[in-house]
C-alpha cells in the first residue's frame, strides 16, 4: 500500500480494512486445506467436500475462534534442514543464470553486425565453430558467475552450499545448461537479425520462469499447474539440485536433476541448429 503522509490517520483505517480482511481470508485458506488434507488421510474425501461451504462460513464469521492451530518441524533423518537465507540465496542465484543466457544471445548478434559470421563461413569451418564458440564461452561465464557467487554468499554471509563434489557436477551441468539456452536465444537472434529475442526473454519471459521454478515462492506453495511448468525450467531444475545439496542428499538421490539439465541442454542446442537452418533457406 503506497500512503500519503498526510493522510496518516485514513491510511492507517484503510490498512486495518485491508488487512482485516486477507488474515480472514488467509484464515479460510488454511482451515480448507488441512480439513481436506485430514479428510483425506482418514479416507472422508467425498463427505468432506460437501462440508466446505459450511467451515468456511463458519471461520469467516469468527465462530471457530476456540480452535487452535500447532505446528511442528519434522526432521528428516540423515537430511539437514536449511534456513530462508540458504533457499533464497540458491533462488536467486537460479533466477540470474536467466539473464546470463540472455547476455550471451546479445554478444552473438553483435557479432553477426561485425561480420564475424560470414568471416568464419567464408573461412570453410561453417557455423557450427561460431555456435560451440557462443556455448562454451556462456558456459564458462555462467560457471564462473556461479562461484563467485557462492563464494561471496559463503564468506559474507555464512551460507552453507553442502558437499562441494556434489556441487561441483551439479554446477558444471547448470552452466551447460545455460550456454544451450544462450545457444538457443542466439539462433532465434541471428534468424531475426536482432536482439528482440534475447530481450523479450530477459524482460518477460525470465520473471514467469522464476515464478514457476520457485525463485520468488517455494515451489511447495505453488499451484500443482505451475510447479510442474517450474519443473521443466533449467532454473526451477538447477533451485531443485542446490536445495538437494544443501540438505545433504547424495549424488545418486541429485540423479534425476542432473538427467534433466543434461536433457534441457541437449534439446536447447538442438533447438538452435534447427531455427539457424531458417537464416539459410
Amino acid at each position: 500500500m503506497w500512503q500519503d503522509p498526510d493522510q496518516e490517520i485514513r491510511a492507517e483505517i484503510v490498512e486495518g480494512i485491508v488487512r482485516a480482511y486477507t488474515d480472514t481470508l488467509s484464515a479460510g485458506i488454511l482451515a480448507k486445506n488441512v480439513f481436506q488434507e485430514v479428510a483425506v488421510e482418514m479416507n472422508r474425501g467425498d463427505q468432506a467436500h460437501s462440508q466446505i461451504e459450511t467451515l468456511l462460513t463458519s471461520v469467516g464469521k469468527g465462530e471457530e475462534k476456540g480452535l487452535e492451530v500447532h505446528f511442528r518441524s519434522i526432521a528428516v533423518e540423515g537430511k539437514k534442514s536449511i534456513s530462508g537465507f540458504q533457499y533464497y540465496a540458491a533462488a536467486m542465484s537460479a533466477m540470474f543464470i536467466l539473464f546470463t543466457a540472455a547476455f550471451g544471445a546479445e554478444y552473438f548478434i553483435q557479432e553477426s553486425r561485425l561480420h564475424t559470421y560470414e568471416r568464419i563461413l567464408l573461412s570453410g569451418r561453417g557455423r557450427g565453430v561460431l555456435f560451440a564458440g557462443r556455448f562454451l564461452s556462456t558456459s564458462l561465464f555462467s560457471l564462473l558467475q556461479m562461484i563467485l557467487l557462492l563464494l561471496f554468499s559463503r564468506f559474507l554471509f555464512g551460507v552453507n552450499w553442502g558437499d562441494p563434489l556434489s556441487l561441483l557436477p551439479l554446477l558444471l551441468l547448470v552452466s551447460l545448461g545455460v550456454g544451450g539456452l544462450s545457444l538457443l536465444l542466439s539462433a532465434i537472434n541471428h534468424v531475426a537479425g536482432n536482439e528482440k529475442g534475447s530481450e523479450i526473454f530477459s524482460g518477460f519471459i525470465t520473471q514467469i520462469m522464476a515464478l514457476a521454478g520457485g525463485s520468488f515462492i517455494p515451489a511447495a506453495y505453488l499451484p500443482d499447474e505451475v510447479r510442474l511448468l517450474g519443473d521443466y525450467t533449467i532454473n526451477g531444475a538447477s533451485l531443485q539440485g542446490f536445495v538437494k545439496v544443501m540438505q545433504g542428499y547424495s549424488l545418486r538421490e541429485i540423479t534425476p536433476v542432473f538427467l534433466s539439465l543434461s536433457i534441457m541442454t541437449l534439446l536447447f542446442m538442438a533447438a538452435a541448429l534447427a531455427i539457424s537452418r531458417l537464416k539459410e533457406v
